[in-house]
Protein backbone atom coordinates (compact mmCIF):
# COMPACT_ATOMS: atom_id res chain seq x y z
CA UNK A 1 0.00 0.00 0.00
CA UNK A 2 2.48 2.54 -1.27
CA UNK A 3 -0.20 5.21 -1.35
CA UNK A 4 -0.34 5.23 2.45
CA UNK A 5 3.22 6.59 2.48
CA UNK A 6 1.83 9.80 0.95
CA UNK A 7 -0.86 10.30 3.60
CA UNK A 8 -0.69 12.30 6.80
CA UNK A 9 -2.98 10.05 8.83
CA UNK A 10 -2.77 6.70 7.03
CA UNK A 11 -6.01 4.83 6.54
CA UNK A 12 -8.02 7.67 8.07
CA UNK A 13 -7.19 9.78 5.01
CA UNK A 14 -8.57 7.27 2.51
CA UNK A 15 -11.52 5.66 4.31
CA UNK A 16 -14.87 7.42 4.37
CA UNK A 17 -15.95 6.92 7.96
CA UNK A 18 -19.33 8.44 7.01
CA UNK A 19 -20.04 5.66 4.49
CA UNK A 20 -23.03 3.46 5.28
CA UNK A 21 -20.94 0.27 5.24
CA UNK A 22 -18.37 1.68 7.64
CA UNK A 23 -20.95 3.06 10.07
CA UNK A 24 -22.92 -0.21 10.05
CA UNK A 25 -19.73 -2.15 10.75
CA UNK A 26 -19.24 -0.21 13.99
CA UNK A 27 -15.45 -0.23 13.58
CA UNK A 28 -12.73 1.96 14.99
CA UNK A 29 -9.81 2.36 12.59
CA UNK A 30 -7.39 2.92 15.44
CA UNK A 31 -8.28 -0.45 17.02
CA UNK A 32 -7.70 -2.42 13.81
CA UNK A 33 -4.46 -4.01 12.67
CA UNK A 34 -3.06 -3.13 9.24
CA UNK A 35 -4.08 -6.47 7.69
CA UNK A 36 -7.59 -6.20 9.14
CA UNK A 37 -8.03 -2.78 7.52
CA UNK A 38 -6.72 -4.05 4.18
CA UNK A 39 -9.10 -7.03 4.31
CA UNK A 40 -12.00 -4.73 5.21
CA UNK A 41 -11.25 -2.43 2.27
CA UNK A 42 -10.97 -5.38 -0.11
CA UNK A 43 -14.30 -6.75 1.13
CA UNK A 44 -15.95 -3.28 1.07
CA UNK A 45 -14.23 -1.05 -1.53
CA UNK A 46 -17.08 1.45 -1.32
CA UNK A 47 -15.59 2.72 1.97
CA UNK A 48 -12.74 4.36 0.06
CA UNK A 49 -12.96 8.07 -0.57
CA UNK A 50 -12.99 8.85 -4.29
CA UNK A 51 -11.16 9.65 -6.36
CA UNK A 52 -7.75 8.59 -5.10
CA UNK A 53 -4.98 9.75 -7.43
CA UNK A 54 -1.40 8.70 -6.72
CA UNK A 55 1.89 9.34 -8.43
CA UNK A 56 5.49 8.96 -7.24
CA UNK A 57 5.48 12.12 -5.12
CA UNK A 58 1.95 13.03 -4.20
CA UNK A 59 -1.56 11.81 -3.55
CA UNK A 60 -4.97 13.43 -3.87
CA UNK A 61 -7.97 12.03 -2.01
CA UNK A 62 -11.41 13.36 -2.82
CA UNK A 63 -12.44 15.73 -5.57
CA UNK A 64 -10.70 19.10 -5.60
CA UNK A 65 -10.32 20.85 -8.99
CA UNK A 66 -7.18 22.76 -8.11
CA UNK A 67 -5.33 19.88 -6.50
CA UNK A 68 -6.28 17.37 -9.22
CA UNK A 69 -4.80 19.69 -11.86
CA UNK A 70 -1.34 19.11 -10.39
CA UNK A 71 -1.50 15.55 -11.74
CA UNK A 72 -2.11 16.73 -15.31
CA UNK A 73 1.06 17.28 -17.36
CA UNK A 74 2.05 20.93 -17.71
CA UNK A 75 1.65 20.91 -21.51
CA UNK A 76 -1.97 19.81 -21.26
CA UNK A 77 -2.71 22.35 -18.51
CA UNK A 78 -1.21 25.01 -20.79
CA UNK A 79 -3.52 23.91 -23.62
CA UNK A 80 -6.54 24.15 -21.31
CA UNK A 81 -5.47 27.59 -20.19
CA UNK A 82 -5.12 28.57 -23.81
CA UNK A 83 -8.65 27.30 -24.45
CA UNK A 84 -10.03 29.64 -21.79
CA UNK A 85 -8.45 32.76 -23.33
CA UNK A 86 -10.25 34.79 -25.95
CA UNK A 87 -7.38 36.85 -27.37
CA UNK A 88 -4.10 35.85 -29.03
CA UNK A 89 -4.47 32.17 -28.31
CA UNK A 90 -3.64 29.41 -30.71
CA UNK A 91 -5.44 26.60 -28.90
CA UNK A 92 -5.55 24.20 -31.83
CA UNK A 93 -1.83 24.63 -32.46
CA UNK A 94 -1.02 24.10 -28.78
CA UNK A 95 -3.24 21.03 -28.52
CA UNK A 96 -1.69 19.52 -31.66
CA UNK A 97 1.76 20.08 -30.16
CA UNK A 98 0.75 18.32 -26.93
CA UNK A 99 -0.85 15.37 -28.71
CA UNK A 100 2.10 14.96 -31.07
CA UNK A 101 4.49 15.00 -28.12
CA UNK A 102 2.39 12.40 -26.28
CA UNK A 103 2.62 10.04 -29.26
CA UNK A 104 6.42 9.97 -29.06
Amino acid sequence: MKMLENTEDGFEDIISTRSKVFMESNLNIEDMKFNELVDFIIAHPSVLKRPIIVDDNKMQVGYNDEEIRTFIPREIRRAWTCNNKTENCEYAKELKYVLDKAKK
